[in-house]
């Protein structure tokens, strides 16, 4: 069989997604391969920047806004928490402190699958959805702030390997501007 892209070239292997037959030039130049070293042919390499790009702008979109509303349940916690210190015996503003604090916990984790023998798996196991459990609860305390400082940390991160991503779909997108 011949290569797919150069028809008078012997093809060595298959493009991962389509089966593309592709030859050795296509292979070494290919955009993306898999972990196993399959490459992908560019068409396919195409479909995969622009996937990673509208994934990642999705992700990215959700994670500032969370990110916004956490840190705006944290300082109002802080600040309840304050309060009551000033005001000894200010229950309310403590109770509003720990209200504010799971309600940043409950937004850090939110939409976040639970990883098979993680803490929130462990915690969650065998609870049915909406079930209040004081382990729960005091998860929520305890990882909202702390998700709120890695995913802060993250964040630019994120957004870095994000740009990359774009790069990689616009010289993906050039490749094939050049040859039409």
């Amino acid at each position: 069989m011949n290569c797919k892209f150069h028809t008078d070239t012997e093809s060595v292997t298959k493009c991962a997604v389509c089966g593309a037959e592709m030859c050795s030039k296509c292979t070494s130049e290919a955009f993306y391969t898999l972990e196993n070293g399959q490459p992908l042919c560019k068409e396919c390499s195409l479909e995969e920047a622009a996937e990673n790009v509208v994934w990642g702008e999705s992700y990215l979109k959700k994670m500032k806004w969370k990110l916004i509303f956490s840190s705006i349940a944290l300082i109002v916690s802080i600040g309840c928490f304050v309060k009551a210190a000033v005001n000894s015996g200010d229950s309310a503003g403590a109770i509003g402190g720990v209200i504010c604090l799971v309600l940043c916990g409950l937004i850090q984790t939110w939409g976040h699958e639970k990883d098979k023998g993680s803490i929130k798996s462990i915690i969650f196991e065998g609870q049915e959805e909406g079930e209040f459990s004081l382990s729960k609860f005091f998860y929520y305390i305890i990882a909202g702030p702390i998700k709120l400082i890695i995913n802060l940390k993250k964040y630019p991160e994120l957004k870095r390997e994000y740009r990359k991503d774009i790069q990689k779909f616009e010289e993906i997108q050039s490749f094939f501007d050049k040859s039409n």
